[in-house]
């Protein structure tokens, strides 16, 4: 314990460690040598002071060597020999600071050199403040942790629900094949019995002849037969009698009727008049993709002064200036509603496209304003929409726009709206069918297919076939 108390005389007033090859000023302030060297490495003449008393020198004091303090100091580090791994390695000084700058542990000497400017403290303190970080640290962790499990909750929930409508999917696949293979089954057989029939009906005639040419061939052999007896027939009476009878057989000899080829033309004319009805019948069935077309008009009471809609209610064109009945629902400009809405379901349409002037399909609500800047389809956040001018196409949302690529300026369109899963996806419809994109929201009204044509001649044309 003395040693102790005396240890912590011995420490250098600068680095706060004890003294390592102590001077002692002319003052009588003992410190150590590289720690008032380092402190005064910068001074001029008439700078140089004491640290402890502020006693200024002229020249810089020539640094002796204090042996007795050493000879103290060395018997003291002797019986502290535990403490040596917290000694700094490059000043070999006790480590009593922590820099959070470069998070290590410093000496007294290094807060002068290495680390002058940095945030340093005692360690004690430093202790208490990165007790107090860690737990800071903790709590973020722990947040981060339960953020991560939410995380992996949500993926895996993702995952299963991806798997189940894989799964539902499948079903509705396997279905569908067995319905058309049970349905091509039961066609094959109709047609089947049908060319069995035609058969019957043209070899029955076959058979009756068959049958007959087999009992005249008898009654030709018999014929023979007699005449070859006639020879032996002496008495002329009986002689003219069997000749009579043999001439008869032989003109009972006829040809059989000229029989007609099996009709193959009938079978492929009443294929080809099935075959409409029978995938009719796999569309109504609703099917996995052979969704029947939603049956779709134009409004004419929501269509611009400038859109011209067709007889049918089915093309909309972009005209010059049409004289139309006023109407709170009828847009300014170039645009066109449905009349038919969409609260629920899932529901399919198709619609061509013009090469020429501008165009944008989609859906709207019908809350969307009817006139300003605001009004056009995707400029809102009540439409959806693909955009085509001048050969270039763009998917439009609340004025957030992406590019897309499609391989003609004038595709035929296929639009598919599931509600509930708030999805609204373009294909484009060729030789091949082509997926361009995906909107994903959630619907709070009830959505209208929606038109626009904006440039002279442009025209959007509703299809009502696959």
């Amino acid at each position: 314990m003395a040693a102790v108390g005396v240890k912590d005389e011995l420490e250098c007033s600068i680095c706060l460690c004890i003294y390592n090859n102590p001077i002692t000023l002319i003052c009588g302030h003992s410190f150590c040598h590289d720690c008032i060297d380092m402190l005064w490495q910068d001074k001029q003449n008439g700078d140089y002071e004491c640290p402890e008393c502020k006693k200024k020198f002229h020249a810089r004091p020539k640094l002796n060597k204090n042996i007795a303090l050493s000879n103290i100091v060395a018997r003291i580090s002797s019986s502290c020999s535990d403490e040596e791994n917290s000694l700094c390695t490059i000043h070999n000084k006790m480590l009593k600071y922590f820099c959070f700058n470069d998070s290590i542990c410093v000496c007294g000497l290094c807060i002068i050199v290495e680390h002058k400017g940095h945030q340093v403290e005692p360690l004690p303190e430093a202790c208490e403040k990165m007790i107090e970080e860690i737990s800071d640290v903790f709590q973020q962790l722990t947040l981060k942790e339960q953020e991560i499990d939410k995380r992996v909750i949500n993926l895996e929930s993702y995952k299963t629900k991806v798997e189940k409508q894989a799964s539902n999917v499948r079903e509705r696949i396997d279905s569908m094949f067995y319905k058309i293979k049970e349905q091509l089954d039961h066609l094959q057989k109709q047609f089947n019995d049908e060319v069995t029939n035609q058969v019957r009906h043209l070899t029955q005639p076959v058979l009756e002849q068959l049958q007959k040419l087999t009992m005249l061939k008898d009654d030709v052999s018999k014929g023979i037969d007699g005449i070859e007896g006639l020879e032996t027939i002496t008495e002329p009476l009986n002689f003219l009698l069997e000749c009579s009878t043999c001439k008869k057989n032989i003109n009972d000899i006829q040809d059989p009727p000229l029989l007609g080829d099996l009709d193959e033309m009938q079978l492929i004319l009443k294929l080809q008049n099935r075959m409409p009805g029978f995938m009719s019948g796999l569309k109504a069935q609703k099917l996995f993709y052979l969704q029947p077309i939603a049956d779709i008009s134009l409004d004419m009471n929501t269509s611009g002064t400038y859109v011209y809609v067709s007889p049918d209610l089915k093309t909309a064109t972009a005209l010059g200036h049409i004289r139309q009945p006023d109407s709170p629902h009828r847009f300014q400009y170039s645009q066109v509603l449905s009349t038919t809405k969409f609260s629920s379901g899932r529901h399919y349409w198709e619609v061509a496209t013009s090469q020429i002037g501008r165009w944008r399909v989609g859906i709207a609500y019908n809350s969307i304003e009817r006139k300003g800047d605001d009004h056009l389809l995707g400029n809102n956040n009540k439409s959806w929409c693909m955009d085509m001018y001048e050969n270039v196409h763009l998917m439009i949302h609340n004025y957030q726009v992406t590019h897309v690529v499609l391989s003609t300026p004038n595709p035929k369109l296929g639009i598919y709206l599931d509600y509930e899963a708030g999805r609204l996806s373009f294909f484009e419809l060729g030789h091949q069918v082509k997926h361009v994109y995906t909107f994903t929201t959630k619907f709070t009204e009830p959505v209208y297919a929606a038109f626009g044509v904006y440039v002279a001649h442009a025209s959007l044309t509703i299809l009502t076939e696959h």
